[in-house]
């Protein structure tokens, strides 16, 4: 990668305190170096959540700068990098920024492959509530074997936080928007390219609440003409 390509200082930061936030600090501790692989295909949840907590410029703690160092010296980005893209001037303050999270490929502004942006920490406060994204982004989801056809993953209510659980699925309920599944009506809400959605019972009786990401959706698969050849329906 060139130096042009290459993170500026303070994508740096912020890719270092997701990493810690990803776990990359024990296998760093172990190896004295960064694991081949960092996070996964949901690292955008966790990315959110930093720069609501702490910004586009934060101060390192000793756990962060030690994964920063260790970014630096070895020169690469397992997990992918953040990356700040100014809406219009560089002098702007970091709440008129744009985030994204994608490999560490060349700097692309806007919309482009392998780039997620979303809005900014601000605007996005105001639509999926820190502390759900915070909930969102620490359960272990269990990925549906029974439909392998329709790859998504669940959580079950007496398993997590009732609280949280009921409130993630009044957000789905009140902000998302009405889709199919064949014939049938589900209401979806969808944040950092993962669609949600429970199965409509009501909120005493609904004791699952279902994720995939936006591209296995029913509509978007029937937009690609990837529909499976046989009709299951969760």
């Amino acid at each position: 990668m060139g130096a042009a390509d290459w993170p500026s200082e303070r994508e740096l930061k912020v890719t270092a305190v997701l990493y810690v936030r990803l776990g990359a600090v024990p296998h760093l501790r172990e190896t004295g170096r960064l694991a081949d692989r960092i996070g996964g295909t949901w690292n955008s949840i966790p990315m959110n959540l930093v720069l609501r907590e702490r910004g586009t410029d934060p101060t390192l703690t000793e756990e962060e700068q030690l994964v920063y160092d260790a970014i630096v010296r070895e020169h690469r980005l397992p997990g992918g990098a953040v990356r700040l893209i100014s809406a219009s001037s560089p002098h702007e303050e970091p709440d008129a920024y744009q985030v994204g999270v994608g490999p560490s490929g060349k700097r692309r502004a806007g919309h482009a492959p392998g780039v997620r942006t979303v809005s900014t920490a601000a605007q996005q406060a105001e639509v999926f509530p820190a502390e759900l994204l915070a909930f969102a982004s620490e359960q272990t989801w269990t990925f549906a074997k029974t439909m392998p056809e329709w790859p998504h993953e669940y959580i079950v209510r007496d398993r997590v936080d009732e609280t949280l659980f009921v409130r993630l699925v009044e957000h789905i309920r009140a902000h998302g928007r009405e889709g199919r599944f064949y014939q049938r009506a589900i209401t979806y809400y969808e944040e950092a390219d993962l669609v949600y959605w429970t199965m409509g019972a009501p909120l005493a009786e609904t004791i699952i609440i279902n994720r995939c990401k936006a591209e296995d959706t029913y509509e978007e698969r029937l937009r690609r003409g990837t529909l499976p050849e046989s009709r299951v329906e969760p």
